[in-house]
This record gives structure tokens, sequence and C-alpha cells, in this order.
């Protein structure tokens, strides 16, 4: 029972009588099967004195069979059949969107930046924010589409173990960067090079790791919880939700309805909020509250930005920080035409949007546990960030 990913069935004569359903058995043994994520599957009476004594149990969230209560002829006991599907579930894909990095070139990427219209002032002097927004993605697509066009992946969906954490992976990633530098040289199996070497040691070091690892989690699990398996049990429930293994794809797209309502409720009281921020932005209009931003500016918030971007994003942080120098004009202009008009570039407008539990300690698998936490694109926090951080 302690591998919930697959189908599994608990069968015998359990000698309670179930169909007592106030008996203080029935309730403890109900309240223990509802513990592990099972259910009591047999409608009626399994012996011939009457009562249901024989059980057929499976998880609550798989179809549930139908148990035929057939006369055996020699025992008292009645004989239970019933179908079972205990195929595998069929592996999930995914498909993402990359560019291949080690053909990359920083400094072909700035020339071309350099004659590109980003580095025009007269190609980009009269447009408003939309426009520039717009012109910004689009030119810096293009030019990584010339040297690391993006292409389509596809990966099987692995979840990882419970005591795989950063230390392992980074142990992953050197065992793999070694084993590709030691193919290079030949087969692996024939090789003596000091690279084959060093790749064979790192991978037992990894593998003693992944050990180590296994034996600390779950002794420190154990320990923890050893005088309440129910409340194990429902860490671990709660943890298969969180990956996606507990229940249906369909939790998602609740997400989404859940998200969508409570959207379309806060929709009733926008036409008084828009009145209210219009009348001061008006107000704030008058009074300059907010001055324009220098280059200077600009390029310094881009500079120490944190190695983190968007999806969204044209390009990655750690390629925007070295070219700031010569982007700061572009962006200034981006910056001010969005304070001065107090408009907001649509591509600034979207944004990927993640799940999170609000508390550790809620249910997973309640769709009202869940916060959505919306990441938007680097440039388009740049330009709120600026707005408020330079306002008098």
């Amino acid at each position: 029972m302690s591998t919930h990913v697959e189908p599994l069935a608990l069968v015998g004569d359990v000698n309670i009588r179930l169909e007592r359903i106030d008996d203080s058995n029935t309730i403890e043994f109900n309240y223990l099967l509802a513990s592990y994520g099972l259910v009591q599957r047999v409608p009626g009476a399994t012996h011939d004195a009457g009562g249901t004594l024989d059980v057929v149990c499976t998880r609550s969230d798989l179809p549930s069979p139908t148990v035929d209560i057939l006369y055996g002829g020699l025992s008292y006991h009645r004989l239970l059949r019933w179908s079972s599907h205990l195929c595998r579930p069929a592996p999930v894909y995914t498909t993402s969107v990359r560019r291949c990095w080690r053909s990359f070139d920083p400094d072909t990427f700035r020339a071309d930046l350099l004659t590109s219209a980003l580095c025009d002032v007269q190609s980009y002097s009269d447009m408003n924010s939309d426009s520039l927004g717009s012109l910004y993605d689009s030119t810096i697509t293009e030019l990584l589409d010339r040297q690391v066009p993006t292409r389509s992946v596809t990966c099987r969906r692995r979840p990882s173990s419970l005591w795989f954490d950063d230390e392992c992976r980074v142990a992953k990633r050197k065992v793999r960067r070694l084993e590709k530098a030691a193919r290079r040289e030949g087969p692996l199996a024939l090789s003596t090079s000091p690279t084959a070497a060093a790749w064979r040691a790192e991978r037992r070091a990894y593998f003693n790791l992944l050990q180590r690892k296994q034996r600390t989690y779950w002794t420190e699990r154990v320990n923890a919880d050893q005088s309440h398996p129910c409340r194990l049990w429902r860490s671990l429930m709660n943890y298969w939700v969180a990956v996606g293994l507990g229940h249906p794809t369909s939790m998602l797209q609740t997400f989404i309805d859940t998200l969508t309502t409570k959207l379309s409720e806060s929709a009733l009281l926008l036409p008084a909020q828009t009145h209210h921020l219009s009348r001061s932005a008006r107000q704030a209009a008058h009074s300059r509250i907010f001055i324009l931003l220098r280059q200077l500016m600009s390029r310094h918030s881009c500079v120490h930005l944190s190695n983190r971007q968007c999806s969204s994003d044209p390009q990655p942080t750690w390629l925007l920080k070295p070219n700031a120098d010569i982007l700061s004009p572009f962006l200034c202009q981006l910056f001010n035409s969005c304070l001065e008009h107090g408009t907001v570039p649509s591509s600034f407008k979207s944004g990927y949007v993640t799940p999170l539990l609000k508390k550790a300690d809620l249910d997973a698998a309640d769709i009202k546990s869940y916060r959505p936490i919306t990441n938007l694109s680097v440039v388009s926090k740049q330009s709120c960030w600026n707005g408020l951080s330079h306002s008098s």
C-alpha cells in the first residue's frame, strides 16, 4: 500500500459486520480505509447468516468495480467476483520551446543589436508605449533567431523523489557533463582515459549520495510520525497531489474555472475603481507626481537584476544585463512613455499563472487552498518598479 501511483485492491474476510454502520468496529475500519484513500465496494451480504464480512477495497480516485456476490457451495462465505484494471497509467509528455545557447555568440548579438532599430532613436522617438513594447519583443526575438532559433523539445514527466534536493541536482548535472566529455573520446566501456575514470568516480559518488539522501529522508520522516501512521499517509497524499499523481488532470481545469469566477466577480467593481484611478491619474499629471527617468536610472536598474526571467521574456536576464548600456536609451523612452501617458504595453499585460498553496498545512486537494502567482516579464516589472521608486 506504500505505492500510491499503482492500482491496488485490499480483499479478504475482516470478520466485522460492516452493515452495522453504528458499530464502533465498523466506524474505526471505515475511518482507517478513508485515511489511506480506499473505499469498500461490496454492496451486500457475504455470509449465509447475513452480514457483510468480506470486503473488496480499491482506491477512491479510480473507477468503482462491479462486485458480484455468488454462491460458492463450499463455505458459509459467498464468492466475490469483480474485474480490476491493473494497467499502468499512460506516460505524460510535456513540450517546451528552447534555444540551444551553446552556439550563441554574445559579441555577434551585441553587434547586431547596435545596428537594430532599438539603437536608432529617430525610429522610435514618436512611438507610444504599446508600439515600443512590440518593437522590443520583435527585435530581440529576430536577433536571437538568427543565431539560436527556437526548437520544440518533448520530454516525459518523471516526478523527482521526495529526497531529491538541490545537492542531488548539482551532482546529476556534473555526472552528465563528465559523461558527454568521456563519450567524445570513444566508447565508455573500452575507454581508460582520465576523463572516463573521472566520470566513473563521479557516478559512484552520485549513487552513494542518492542512497544516503533516501535513508536520511525516510528515517527522519518515520521518526517524526511513527506514532501517527494516518498523518504520515495524509502528508504523502498531499505531496502526490502536488506533483499531479494523486488526482486527475481535471484539477487544473477546476483551478482555472475557480480563478475565472473570482475575476468575473471582481469585474463588477471595476467601473467605480476605474473612475477613481482615472481621477487620481489626472491629479498626478497636474501635480507631476512622477519625474522622468534618466538613462542612468534605467541602466542601473537593469544591471542589478537577478538572473531570473519569465517564459514571456524575449531574452534571458543574463543577456540583458551586459547590454543594458546600449539598451538604456530605448528602455528609458519606454518607461517614460508609460509614466507620461499612464498606459502599459499590451505585451506587458500577459503572464504565466502558477497555483501555490497559501499555507503548508492546508488541504492540497481543495482548490480554495491555492493562490494564483503571476510571473511577468522582466521589462514589464522594471517599468512599474522604476515608476514607483522614482516618484516624488
